[in-house]
C-alpha cells in the first residue's frame, strides 16, 4: 500500500480525511477520531431470492409419494414382489419464478492512516480510541458491550470528505498496524513511539437500511 508523501496538507484536507464520531456510555461522545483515506471505496448491495412455488411444490408431492411409495410396498410385500417404487421429479416452468426474500445490509470497508506530524500527535491513541468500539468493558464480573453496541446501537457516523456521510453505523472490525518508524517522543511521553499506523474500519448500518437511506448517505446527489 502507497502512504502519500503530502501528509500534513492531506491530514488537513477535508477532502481527504476519514472521520469517525461515536457515542460513549451514558451519552458521552468518543472525541472525533481523523485519519487520512488511502484507498478507494466500495459500496455494494445484494438480494436474495427463492423459489418458494417450487419448494411448496416439492414438499407436497414429496409427501405424496412418500404415502403413495408406504402403500405399494405393503402390497408388493404381500405379493412377494421385489419391484421398487422409483423417486418421481416433476417440475413447471411457473415453479422456476424467483421471489425477493430479503437484501443483505452492506458491510462498508474504509482503509486509512494516523500519523504522526505534530509534537502532541501519537498515533497509539487515535488507534485505541476506535478499539473501544470492539472490545467489551469489563466491571469485576459484569461485561458491557463496547461502545456503540449497548442499548440502542447505531452509535457511530463516518464521514469522507464532505461527499459521504453514514450516521447510525455499527463498527464490525477494527484492525491496524504499526509501523517500525518511530517518532520523537511527544508532549506527554518520555520515549518514541509508532510514527504511523495503517489499517481499515469494518462498518455497517444498525438495522436493513431502505434505498432512501442509502442516498442519503451522499449528500447533494
Amino acid at each position: 500500500m502507497t502512504i502519500p508523501l503530502d501528509l500534513m496538507n492531506l491530514r488537513e484536507d477535508e477532502n481527504h480525511q476519514v472521520i469517525i464520531i461515536g457515542d460513549l456510555h451514558d451519552n458521552k461522545f468518543l472525541e472525533s477520531t481523523k485519519g487520512i483515506r488511502l484507498t478507494e471505496f466500495a459500496i455494494g448491495g445484494a438480494n436474495e431470492f427463492q423459489s418458494l412455488f417450487e419448494l411448496a411444490s416439492q414438499q407436497t408431492l414429496q409427501n405424496a409419494l412418500n404415502m403413495g411409495k408406504g402403500v405399494f410396498d405393503a402390497i408388493s410385500g404381500r405379493l412377494g414382489s421385489d419391484v421398487t417404487f422409483p423417486d418421481i421429479r416433476l417440475k413447471q416452468l411457473a415453479q422456476t419464478k424467483l421471489s425477493w426474500v430479503t437484501s443483505a445490509t452492506p458491510v462498508f470497508v474504509v482503509q486509512m492512516l494516523f500519523v504522526a506530524l505534530r509534537p502532541e500527535d501519537d498515533v497509539r491513541k487515535d488507534v485505541m480510541d476506535l478499539q473501544k468500539a470492539v472490545f467489551p468493558v469489563i466491571d469485576g464480573e459484569t461485561i458491557t458491550p463496547p461502545i456503540g453496541a449497548h442499548r440502542d446501537t447505531g452509535k457511530f457516523q463516518v464521514s469522507l470528505g464532505k461527499w459521504f456521510r453514514a450516521p447510525n453505523q455499527v463498527i464490525r472490525k477494527v484492525e491496524f498496524v504499526f509501523s517500525k518508524e518511530l517518532a520523537s517522543p511527544s508532549k506527554k511521553t518520555s520515549f518514541p513511539s509508532p510514527l504511523y499506523a495503517v489499517g481499515a474500519v469494518t462498518f455497517s448500518p444498525y438495522q436493513m437500511p431502505s434505498a432512501d437511506v442509502i442516498q442519503s448517505y451522499f449528500p447533494e446527489v
